[in-house]
């Protein structure tokens, strides 16, 4: 609980210096804005309460903005980062002063074009089209009334380079609004490369034993379960065999668990090496294994499980430990129509004790035979 309210606590924290960043971002825009517009009044082309509105304006609508983040109103929200009531606010502040300040109308035009680039990164598709339909009918209304009036100030050298310095400042804030939309696209992708990582590592987590790298017990029993079922709609035959090292605990008392996790370690990799590709190994419990033979009949089984018994006996054991002898025995039933998984692996578990009486480092099979009764084979 005290971790989850960390991250909670953490979570909510990140988001408010995510949106006061954002707020600090819009405010030094609208404050470029208001210069521009105070230079305006400077040359005579719009009255000074323009420019003072305008600023005003954009302060009011960032406190505003700011009151219900620090209130956590924002929380409740569809939209928490109140990222489509900035830009609406945005479109607002400049059709209204598109209206009221004509003659440098270019330069509102251009701030909304510029929301509007910011908006194509966050909006969805039904905000973005309501987005467009709704500035767009407000600007056919303010042309309609205003058209006339709407310049571009070049009258004087001084007017001129501002409109110069204007253009290059919104290039400028649009081409750092598209290296934001770059840095953020490229962090999307690191992530998801990292998430898809992760995701991979859990997955190997939860299906390999973590150390003998076969399959761990759950993730074997689903593809013998699936194989189960295969079975039932075709009538495919499938084999399930279970390996038990022998004297296997005598070993790992005697030479340590540090011998004995290595002994699992080659075993598994000496079965690999008689498995043909379509088998598969899972770490049943211990020292004991459970080896699943796909579309395969109990003498093509026999075969299969030989070569895994042969390449356990003739493993390089004495590498792990001085005189060390290592031999498995090996239990193994056919899928028959009468069974269900229980009694498919109990078979195979009654078989491998049959292999163990017999001697060890011997495969037996029990199978099925008239109506239930049950026969069991041994071989050396």
């Amino acid at each position: 609980m005290l971790l989850e309210r960390e991250s909670r606590r953490r979570g909510r924290a990140e988001a408010q210096q995510r949106q006061l960043r954002v707020f600090s971002i819009a405010l030094a825009g609208y404050g470029i804005d208001t210069v521009w517009l105070s230079l305006f009044a400077w040359q005579g082309v719009i009255d000074s309460s323009i420019a003072l509105a305008y600023g005003l304006s954009a302060v009011a609508i960032t406190a505003a903005l700011l009151l219900v983040v620090s209130a956590g109103w924002n929380r409740h929200l569809r939209d928490p980062d109140m990222v489509a009531v900035q830009m609406w606010a945005g479109y607002l502040l400049q059709l209204t002063f598109l209206a009221l300040a004509p003659q440098i109308g270019f330069m509102f035009l251009f701030m909304i074009f510029i929301g509007a680039a910011y908006g194509a990164v966050v909006l969805s598709s039904r905000d973005f089209v309501l987005a467009w339909l709704a500035v767009g009918l407000t600007l056919g209304i303010v042309f309609i009334n205003q058209g006339a009036r709407i310049g571009l100030p070049m009258a004087t050298d001084g007017q001129r380079l501002l409109v110069w310095l204007i253009l290059w400042a919104t290039l400028g804030r649009l081409l750092w609004l598209n290296h934001e939309i770059s840095r953020l696209r490229n962090s999307l992708i690191r992530r998801d490369s990292e998430l898809r990582t992760t995701f991979e590592a859990t997955e190997k987590l939860a299906t390999i034993d973590e150390l003998t790298q076969s399959l761990n017990r759950r993730a074997v029993m689903a593809l013998v379960e699936e194989e189960f079922a295969l079975a039932m709609r075709t009538g495919r035959k499938f084999c399930v065999a279970l390996l038990d090292l022998d004297h296997f605990k005598q070993v790992n008392d005697n030479k340590g668990h540090l011998v004995g996790d290595r002994i699992l370690k080659e075993f598994v990799r000496a079965v690999g090496r008689g498995m043909r590709e379509t088998d598969k190994l899972g770490r049943f419990g211990g020292d004991e294994f459970i080896l699943l033979l796909p579309d395969t009949s109990l003498g093509q089984g026999r075969l299969a499980v030989e070569r895994c018994r042969t390449e356990v006996a003739s493993a390089r054991w004495g590498s792990i430990a001085a005189g060390l002898s290592i031999t498995t025995s090996i239990g193994i039933a056919a899928y028959e129509s009468a069974d269900s998984i229980d009694t498919l692996l109990a078979r195979c578990d009654q078989a491998l004790y049959g292999a163990k009486r017999a001697g060890r480092n011997v495969i037996h099979a029990r199978f099925m035979k008239d109506r239930g009764a049950e026969m069991e084979k041994g071989w050396p």
